[in-house]
């Protein structure tokens, strides 16, 4: 998730005239940056957690060891949700969701960081989450009000 992020917001810093501003923003996940980042991560965890909470349930993992022992407490390698559905969900629906869960939170950290370094570009990424976790939220309601029928996307 971190390189996509970095990729992200090297993307937006190369639609930028200020060189400094670009330089910024290109620098959010630089390890000054990353205490900031994993925060901002584990903020869009417990908001997908909340804006679903009626479907799923968020499965609360410790930090690794290793990210403990580097000062980075606030760090995780897993962000795991469990939905709970009363019929099975197929593989693509699953997936779908796990896709716009993982686009919601990256935007989330992008938007944040924007508002410190470009706040211009930040309207953009906020705008994409709001979409990402409104897709999100009539794909998982659909999955309980259709029982049988198929999902469409």
């Amino acid at each position: 998730m971190l390189y996509d992020i970095a990729n992200n917001a090297f993307i937006t810093a190369e639609t930028m005239a200020d060189g400094r501003q670009r330089h910024w923003t290109e620098d959010i996940t630089e390890s000054q940056n990353i205490d900031r980042v994993n925060r901002m991560l584990w903020l869009a965890y417990c908001r997908v957690g909340h804006l679903l909470r009626r479907w799923i349930r968020p499965l609360w993992n410790e930090p690794s060891a290793d990210a403990l022992a580097d000062g980075h407490p606030a760090c995780r390698q897993e962000y795991v949700f469990c939905l709970e559905s009363h019929r099975p969900v197929d593989k693509a629906t699953a997936d779908y969701c796990s896709i716009l869960i993982y686009e919601m939170m990256t935007a989330t950290v992008i938007a944040d960081w924007l508002q410190l370094t470009a706040p211009e570009k930040a309207t953009v990424w906020e705008t994409r989450r709001e979409e990402t976790a409104d897709r999100l939220r009539r794909t998982v309601a659909h999955l309980h009000r259709c029982q049988g029928r198929p999902l469409a996307f």
